[in-house]
């Protein structure tokens, strides 16, 4: 796919590839799913965190965004990751899945579980 655009008036080609868009799923019934994600700016070392819970058909539960210190981008992600859980657990929520774009962190988190062998409290794992 290429698309063209104009910058400072001069005419801009950008290569894209073929990418779909993501889709939200919902969470098997019984089940919440809390999406999290974050934004960080380098040079202040600061972000937010956001984090969305819906129910099993796709309705609101619950949303929050907070300012975070993080530093870097996968400290932010890997914040939005536990301030969801906790959001989640102050809920009483004790069925949920987590959802995030950050590969880095859902990697690790599959690799501290499986040491660990159980998902008990996930807010008690040194992310950083």
């Amino acid at each position: 796919m290429v698309a063209t655009g104009t910058l400072e008036g001069r005419p801009q080609k950008v290569l894209s590839a073929s990418i779909p868009p993501a889709r939200w799923s919902p969470p098997c019934h019984l089940f919440m799913k809390v999406n999290v994600d974050a934004i960080w700016e380098a040079n202040s070392k600061s972000g937010f965190a956001g984090f969305v819970v819906r129910n099993h058909e796709g309705n609101f539960v619950a949303a929050r965004r907070v300012q975070i210190g993080a530093l870097s981008v996968a400290a932010a992600e890997a914040s939005a990751i536990l301030l969801g859980c906790d959001m989640a657990k102050s809920l009483g929520l004790d069925r949920i899945i987590v959802e995030s774009d950050s590969k880095e962190n859902i990697l690790n988190l599959f690799k501290a579980l499986r040491l660990r062998g159980s998902f008990q409290d996930l807010s008690s794992y040194d992310w950083f």
